[in-house]
């Protein structure tokens, strides 16, 4: 059968690109259509072993380059593409590249959640009729062989663009593998990743003290820790790594800043959860299908939460959030009224920590 071929161009931040996989997933099911996706480094790697997708292109359109992937694209004969971004850059792009049909969102909703906005836009396609959810979705594999790699050269300038075809092969690649809460870590210790920072500014973050306190709480519970971020957080992690030695010296704490995306993934997916403020992590974890709480301080879950089959929302009730804001200007009330306490909580209920745990300690008969 023969599929139409469609591009799609993927958002460019982190959490809204596994969002969108809840689309790519609606799309893939309809059995229509060749997915090419168009997007930019470093969020090719999400989908290296992804196999809905004919082909992943790297992709740059500022200044000169975007002529040259207008060339590129236009090269390649595409009758359609689904735009989840909402750039006047990605617009001017279509018409360089000579694509007719532009598939996008028309009109924000500022109410629904982001998952069901990208569901929205690709209505078009499927008959016009109210799209079933679809859960966001990534695959890992730890193979090295599943992507075929070329590099295309503009016919004008030179300009390389990257494309990775995804072989036929491995078409029934599952998702992620799930491990119990006590097969990953180190040295067989069960392993929580957090992901403390948020670029978006501290009215995402959890306070100093709250985060030392919490390390210490799980340290002493038995779980080994790993600290995760950008480089921009190597400080403040480092920090958080000093002041809960001083609390608990024999503590499992590593922070790791700065790592690759693939090994990023690699370390979600054989850790036994996730901890994170409401960021682009928390949503990579979910689609890796690790069990995730989240903090949301001054943004919306309802909006913007993490889809998942174990994704817990951590907030509190006060009459001030959602605010949006970067910075609070009335001291954080948001984020003080929620405890390491909160969290605690929600990993017995997960998981049955004590019993794993002393089992752990205590070894075979």
């Amino acid at each position: 059968m023969n599929l139409e071929p469609i591009v799609v161009r993927m958002p460019n931040w982190l959490g809204d690109i596994v969002m969108a996989t809840s689309a790519i997933e609606a799309l893939h099911r309809t059995d229509r259509y060749a997915l090419h996706l168009l997007i930019r480094r470093p969020w090719d790697e999400l989908f290296r072993h992804d196999p809905r997708l004919e082909s992943v292109t790297v992709f740059e359109d500022r200044g000169v380059h975007l002529f040259s992937t207008a060339s590129t694209l236009r090269a390649r004969g595409y009758p359609t593409v689904v735009d989840f971004t909402h750039s006047m850059r990605s617009r001017l792009l279509w018409k360089l590249a000579g694509i007719p049909v532009v598939v996008r969102e028309r009109a924000r909703m500022p109410d629904d959640h982001q998952v069901m906005r990208y569901l929205s836009v690709i209505r078009p396609l499927i008959g016009g009729s109210p799209v079933a959810p679809c859960p966001p979705t990534l695959f890992y594999s730890d193979l090295k062989s599943e992507i075929v790699t070329d590099h295309l050269l503009s016919p004008r300038r030179g300009e390389r663009i990257e494309v990775r075809g995804v072989d036929r092969g491995n078409r029934n690649l599952p998702p992620s593998p799930q491990p119990s809460p006590a097969s990953g870590g180190r040295g067989g210790i069960p392993e929580i990743l957090i992901f403390p920072a948020a670029a978006y500014g501290p009215a995402k973050m959890w306070s100093t003290s709250r985060y030392v306190d919490l390390l210490t709480m799980l340290t002493d519970r038995g779980w080994s820790i790993r600290l995760l971020g950008t480089a921009v957080d190597r400080e403040f992690l480092d920090e958080l790594v000093e002041k809960s030695k001083i609390q608990n010296p024999k503590s499992k704490i590593e922070a790791c800043p700065g790592l690759p995306l693939n090994d990023l993934m690699r370390l979600i997916v054989h850790s036994s959860a996730v901890i994170s403020c409401d960021s682009g992590a928390a949503h990579l974890a979910a689609a890796l299908g690790k069990p995730v709480l989240v903090l949301f301080f001054s943004t919306d879950p309802y909006r913007t939460a993490p889809v998942g089959h174990a994704v817990r929302v951590i907030s509190a009730a006060v009459p001030c959030r959602p605010c949006f804001l970067r910075t609070c200007p009335i001291d954080y009330l948001c984020r003080d009224a929620v405890t390491p306490h909160d969290i605690d909580t929600q990993l017995n209920d997960i998981f049955d920590v004590p019993a794993k745990l002393n089992n752990l300690r205590s070894g075979p008969n």
